[in-house]
């Protein structure tokens, strides 16, 4: 009874409290508020008055327990150019990028706002390469996206630059008839084809 202040810990969802409270003296009228629509910081106040008028104040503080996300998971992830088939579930990717891409351009949303992203890796990209999205949560728990990158290697295959056809036609002979083929930028070879 000596004792003015309280405090007390509620849990966040909770809005009002209810109280009981018994005067020493059955005789003096007891008022309460403060005790609904509570938020963390709330003042609940409690008055004792007697007949004389003269009154005592008893204070409690509320202190609500807030509970924090735990939601780090990714609601959408997309990649521009790359059809990714994502699933908040499926934690790693595998991606064939063209051998001349170095970096990729990557969307995502979250679950939850309150969350946080960390893209790591996603430059000067090689084959083998492992691009980590790290999602963090409001109560600091960590979920991590994987994706491994494979990189087309430059083809080896001869690219035909031009074909360059000589007909020759005789009139009076029946000759063979040459076709020249010239491909590769180096000319590595000629092929020549006749017809008969």
């Amino acid at each position: 009874k000596d004792l003015y202040d309280y405090e007390i810990t509620i849990n966040e969802d909770v809005n009002n409290i209810e109280i009981t409270a018994v005067a020493e003296d059955s005789n003096n009228s007891i008022n309460i508020t403060g005790n609904s629509n509570l938020v963390n910081g709330s003042i609940i106040s409690i008055t004792v008055t007697g007949k004389d008028g003269s009154s005592t104040i008893y204070k409690i503080k509320v202190k609500k327990e807030i509970k924090l996300s735990s939601n780090n998971n990714l609601k959408s992830l997309v990649i521009e150019d790359y059809d990714l088939k994502f699933n908040p579930n499926e934690k790693t990717y595998f991606l064939t990028i063209d051998s001349s891409i170095n970096s990729l351009n990557i969307n995502y949303e979250l679950e939850d706002e309150k969350s946080t992203v960390v893209i790591n890796n996603n430059e000067n990209l090689v084959n083998g390469s492992k691009i980590i999205i790290s999602v963090t949560a409001e109560d600091g728990s960590l979920n991590q996206y994987n994706i491994q990158i494979n990189k087309k290697q430059k083809s080896n295959t001869l690219t035909i630059l031009f074909i360059i056809i000589l007909i020759y036609k005789f009139n009076t002979f029946k000759e063979k008839i040459p076709y020249l083929l010239c491909a590769d930028k180096g000319f590595k070879f000629i092929l020549l084809v006749y017809k008969v």
